[in-house]
């Protein structure tokens, strides 16, 4: 049940804009129910505002989120295929595209997260460049991917590795979060023909960016 102390504390939190990274920026007016919606139209100066109506995981708050975000705007290339697993929101890709990726694919077991990503693609005015569909990793997937980000837990973030490589090449960046720090290992074990270019970490809850081996 939701009380209303939980509304405010929500308002509170979302009083002011919520920065990912140094680009992209999310700004929430109200509370509705059990969903938050988004103010459209905010900008931020010197940042891109994105809107995302958050009634499934990623909203922006999240340490993951935000790790992942940073990490997208290092290393996605402009005209990028992105393959967004876990998709949740839909938040990873639709700012992959305000990142400049030519398309994202957005892939999510639960058929709410996909109802959301296609409200929020909708809301971001990136219909035309965002497919969502119900899929477990990688059912669906065809050819290969620029990017491939995974904001998911351990378990399937290991069960992915199994078969990534069938849809990346050398080139290709490879997004990894949702991990607790106590299963890093679990996760490094599994990803023995990727290398670690990049570690982040906050909260417990780990980053890793990866390319295959070459």
């Amino acid at each position: 049940m939701i009380t209303k102390a939980m509304i405010e504390a929500q308002r509170e939190l979302y009083s002011k804009p919520i920065l990912l990274g140094n680009k992209i920026a999310v700004k929430v007016l109200t509370v509705r129910n059990r969903h938050f919606g988004i103010l459209d139209g905010v900008t931020v100066p010197k940042k891109i505002m994105g809107d995302i109506d958050p009634y499934v995981f990623g909203d922006g708050t999240h340490f993951t989120t935000q790790m992942v975000t940073e990490a997208m705007e290092k290393h996605i290339a402009k005209g990028a295929r992105v393959l967004d697993i876990g998709c949740g929101t839909g938040i990873q890709s639709i700012i992959a595209i305000m990142l400049g990726a030519k398309k994202a694919e957005s892939v999510d077991i639960d058929p709410t997260a996909i109802a959301a990503t296609e409200h929020n693609a909708e809301l971001n005015k990136v219909t035309d460049k965002l497919t969502a569909r119900v899929a477990n990793l990688t059912e669906g997937a065809e050819g290969q991917y620029d990017m491939v980000v995974a904001n998911i837990l351990a378990d399937p973030v290991i069960e992915l590795l199994t078969n990534l490589h069938e849809f990346v090449q050398e080139e290709s960046t490879i997004i990894l979060s949702g991990i607790k720090e106590d299963r890093e290992n679990d996760v490094l074990e599994a990803a023995k023909d990727y290398e670690i270019v990049e570690r982040q970490i906050r909260d417990g809850w780990v980053c890793l960016v990866l390319k295959l081996k070459k």
